[in-house]
C-alpha cells in the first residue's frame, strides 16, 4: 500500500534528528523518530538524518520532506543533485561535492519514491 509520509529532518554540528509519520486509511497513525549525538557539520548531520529516515521506508511512497537545511532544499529545488551526478559529483566550480557519499545514498534511497522538499512553515 502507498502512503504519504511526512519526514522532518534537522541537523546541528552536534546531532541529527528525523521525525516521520503517516496515517493509514483507517486513521491509525504511525510515527518514527531518530536522534543521536554526532559530530559533523549542520549540513552533514541534516543529510545523515535524511539518509537514516529513508532507510526505513519500503515500497513506493509519496514523501513530504520538510527541512530547514538550505543545502538539502536547494539540492532538490535548484537541480544541484542532478547536476552533481551528471558532473561526476563535482560542483559547478569543479570542486568535489561535500558529503558526496551521503548524497549518493540519498539519491539511491529516494529514487524509488515520489517526493517534494519544503521549508517548514514560516521559513523563507
Amino acid at each position: 500500500m502507498s502512503y504519504t509520509i511526512n519526514i522532518n529532518v534537522y541537523g546541528s554540528a552536534h546531532a541529527y534528528h528525523y521525525d516521520m509519520n503517516f496515517k493509514e486509511p483507517n486513521g491509525k497513525e504511525h510515527r518514527m523518530q531518530g536522534e543521536e549525538p554526532r559530530e559533523a557539520t549542520a549540513n552533514g548531520n541534516a543529510l545523515f538524518a535524511l539518509t537514516e529516515a529513508l532507510k526505513h521506508i519500503s515500497g513506493h511512497q509519496m514523501l513530504n520532506i520538510i527541512t530547514d537545511n538550505q543545502q538539502i532544499y536547494m539540492a532538490f529545488h535548484e537541480g544541484w543533485l542532478v547536476s552533481w551526478k551528471k558532473n561526476g559529483w563535482k560542483t559547478a566550480r569543479g570542486k568535489d561535492v561535500r558529503n558526496a557519499g551521503e548524497w549518493k545514498n540519498v539519491d539511491m534511497l529516494i529514487s524509488r519514491h515520489s517526493y517534494r522538499v519544503n521549508y517548514p512553515a514560516g521559513n523563507s
